[in-house]
């Protein structure tokens, strides 16, 4: 910016925004240095200001239920197999790594089955005596595209009401 015109003696003070968009490879401290010039015995002193740049990975999850016997049904009934659909994708601006994905099935349904979906090489567990089902994941690039895990669960005789199911990552 240049510039700015003639400034009075003892005028007000002039504010110059300038916005700048951080490259997303960008990384470590970027510094940002203003000096003012003008035709003048004196000049100011430049001013600095730096800005730590982080890389942060960012996981979010998009979960959906499709019941066997009618998609997107939103009322189940006691014996129905309802699958989650988990979907993950990184929408930070690094790699995230050590990527566990955990649901938590009811207490008004069984566990029936997990499958992995994609990538290849992306591992399902069911923990032992409870209703927890894990995905490991490992490395979600920044640059991949949405992917999805399914879990299945058949709801109990006695089912009833609203049947939550929690997956975080």
């Amino acid at each position: 910016c240049n510039n700015l015109g003639p400034l009075a003696a003892n005028s007000a003070i002039r504010t110059v925004t300038i916005r700048a968009k951080v490259d997303a490879t960008a990384t470590g401290v970027l510094e940002n240095r203003a000096t003012l010039t003008f035709d003048g015995p004196t000049t100011t002193a430049q001013q600095t200001a730096d800005v730590q740049v982080l890389n942060t990975p960012k996981v979010v999850l998009r979960k959906t239920i499709n019941n066997e016997s009618q998609r997107n049904k939103a009322v189940s009934l006691p014996g129905e197999t309802l699958t989650y659909f988990i979907c993950y994708q990184n929408v930070g601006n690094a790699d995230a790594t050590g990527v566990r994905i955990t649901d938590q099935l009811s207490n008004q349904c069984d566990f029936t089955s997990a499958t992995t979906g994609q990538p290849p090489g992306v591992t399902s567990t069911k923990v032992a005596g409870t209703r927890e089902v894990g995905w490991f994941v490992d490395t979600v690039s920044k640059t991949d595209s949405e992917k999805c895990v399914t879990v299945s669960a058949t709801l109990l005789p006695n089912a009833s009401g609203d049947v939550v199911n929690t997956a975080t990552a």
